[in-house]
């Protein structure tokens, strides 16, 4: 009979805080509201880190800045044009002569290594065109009409790729037609690549088949474009630049090693001769 009292007791407590559990709950439920999209956030941390400028460090927020940035730094690189460590240039060229068989420069284009446009200029005609080309070379003639004279297209094209390396695709009839010339140390001819000219059977690729093979682009279904032709270069180079100047650092080592070799040949011969010359005669 004594113990009666005392569980009847204890009940009353556990009702007791039961309820206190209830009405803290039912409070904090009129107090505090659950804003939209922030799932397990309390509006009152909501306010608190907008009073104190606390930043959020949720995998959400951080992979939406990374986002952020790197939609940022595409749009950078997209309207970078400035001069690069390497450029790619391509030509366009039309016919002069009988049947248009030779060839004259008609337009010149440079691209950066972000595939952005540095320099492009048509080129006035120093002789009668006989063919345009047009199906390919995409010139008309009133292209030509507001072009350049060539001796500044040369002056500009020259102080541009000067001690830079220079891209392109069977570069040396660019560089014909262009009158210039550049170090091969600074070339890198896609035409010539070995890896590339590999995937053909050692032969020469066109741009075209090495675009397709390697980018899979699809390019020159019709008219050609010297900006197009320029920026797919860079592509190809990009797409084994790490490879490619690797090789050109061994080659260029080797060929210093054996300058070297060389002249510590000459010069051992050199102290040789001064030695037999220093000796006296019996």
């Amino acid at each position: 009979m004594s113990s009666t009292p005392r569980k009847e007791k204890l009940r009353q407590k556990r009702l007791q805080r039961k309820e206190k559990q209830r009405a803290i709950l039912d409070g904090l439920q009129t107090i505090v509201g659950r804003p939209e999209g922030t799932r397990g956030v309390s509006a009152n941390w909501e306010n608190l880190k907008a009073a104190m400028g606390i930043k959020e460090t949720l995998k959400e927020t951080l992979r939406e800045k990374q986002a952020k940035t790197k939609q940022l730094a595409e749009e950078m690189r997209k309207k970078d044009t400035s001069l690069t460590k390497a450029v790619a240039l391509d030509c366009e060229m039309v016919g002069v002569g009988p049947g248009g068989r030779d060839n004259m420069l008609a337009r010149v284009s440079i691209v950066n290594l972000h595939g952005n446009v540095v320099y492009d200029e048509y080129v006035l005609p120093k002789e009668p065109v006989t063919d345009y080309r047009t199906n390919i070379s995409g010139i008309r003639p009133e292209h030509l009409g507001v072009g350049v004279d060539l001796t500044v297209v040369q002056k500009e094209v020259g102080d541009i790729i000067k001690n830079r390396i220079v891209v392109g695709h069977a570069l040396h009839h660019d560089f014909k037609v262009l009158f210039l010339s550049h170090p091969n140390s600074l070339t890198r001819d896609t035409s010539f690549y070995k890896p590339y000219r590999d995937m053909f059977g050692g032969r020469t690729p066109s741009l075209k088949n090495l675009a397709l093979r390697v980018l899979e682009l699809n390019i020159q279904q019709g008219e050609h474009s010297s900006v197009q032709d320029a920026q797919v270069a860079m592509k190809l180079y990009l797409h084994q630049r790490r490879q490619w100047e690797d090789e050109i650092k061994k080659r260029l080592n080797r060929t210093k090693r054996r300058e070297q070799q060389r002249k510590e040949r000459v010069e051992k011969r050199r102290e040789a001769r001064n030695d037999d010359n220093d000796g006296t005669p019996v």
